[in-house]
């Protein structure tokens, strides 16, 4: 009798029937919101953006301009009895096309990185990830031995006897031969650093000719390296004022006209060209983005 007075007899009434409509818990009705339940209202999913094909149709372009380029060499080099004036020619010709599909890559480059809301060093890193570790990889593990495959007719009959591994090593460790048909990736490593200030303000919600002076100081120094890039950057209006902008497009190819292959032998020449041809494509990218 005690032990049931000081149990469940010494309860009230309320006690007992608040606790017997309590439902046993076993863990299943643990329900966050937005997972569906009864009683809850899932988000609705949000829709991808609609793709734009445009940018499939110019990679598409700048592919087969590419493969009809390097396929131009190829039969160009089965060509005999060509004088050096008509050979010139060829290659003037070879390079335009070879430009217009290259550039056409380097604008789709500056376009997807227009819009990066990255600092300077996550942005840095990221392109580092991206561009120079895969460019080190295939350094290592295709050009060079590529260039050991074809040493008979690149360097002449010298390097013929010459050892897989000696080879190797005299290659990497001169670096004579550079880093052969991957030159794009450190030029766009490159191009992606010196517009960086270009990508921050256009990205920067707050941005103005008062705060962002620094910013735009910056851009008008990258102008200068992009041909172009000041009409494109002042190109304030309708979209036919951007298609004005296009204009500029072919003014690189005077210089490859007005001064043949075989007379560019200038390092710095060489080098002070392509920066100005495929940063302005790449700066024309980030610019018709926004």
């Amino acid at each position: 009798m005690s032990s049931t007075s000081s149990g469940t007899g010494s309860r009230s009434p309320c006690m007992l029937t608040s606790e017997s409509q309590i439902p046993p818990h076993d863990g299943t009705d643990d329900l966050e919101y937005g997972s569906g339940g009864p009683g809850f209202e899932a988000a609705p999913p949000v829709a991808p953006p609609p793709r734009d094909f445009s940018v499939d149709w110019i990679r598409a372009g700048s592919i087969y301009a590419v493969v009809f380029v390097h396929t131009a060499v190829t039969v160009q080099w089965s060509v005999k009895h060509i004088t050096p004036q008509e050979l010139e020619k060829i290659q003037v010709l070879i390079r335009q096309f070879m430009q217009f599909g290259l550039g056409q890559f380097f604008c789709l480059s500056g376009a997807a990185c227009g819009h990066s809301k990255d600092n300077l060093w996550t942005f840095l890193l990221k392109r580092t990830q991206r561009l120079l570790v895969p460019l080190l990889v295939a350094y290592l593990l295709v050009v060079v031995p590529d260039a050991y495959i074809s040493r008979s007719w690149r360097y002449g009959a010298d390097e013929q006897a010459i050892g897989f591994f000696r080879f190797y090593w005299s290659t990497v460790s001169t670096f004579r031969d550079g880093v052969g048909w991957l030159w794009f990736l450190p030029a766009l490593w490159f191009l992606s650093l010196i517009n960086y200030p270009v990508i921050a303000w256009f990205n920067n919600p707050h941005h103005t000719w008062a705060t962002n002076a620094r910013y735009l100081i910056i851009t008008a120094l990258v102008c200068l390296f992009g041909l172009g890039g000041g009409i494109l950057a002042c190109s304030i209006g309708p979209s036919w004022t951007r298609c004005l902008c296009a204009i500029p497009i072919w003014l690189p190819y005077v210089y490859t006209i007005l001064i043949p292959v075989g007379e560019r032998t200038d390092l710095w020449s060489n080098m002070t060209f392509s920066i100005l041809f495929y940063n302005y494509w790449y700066f024309y990218g980030i610019i018709y983005t926004f």
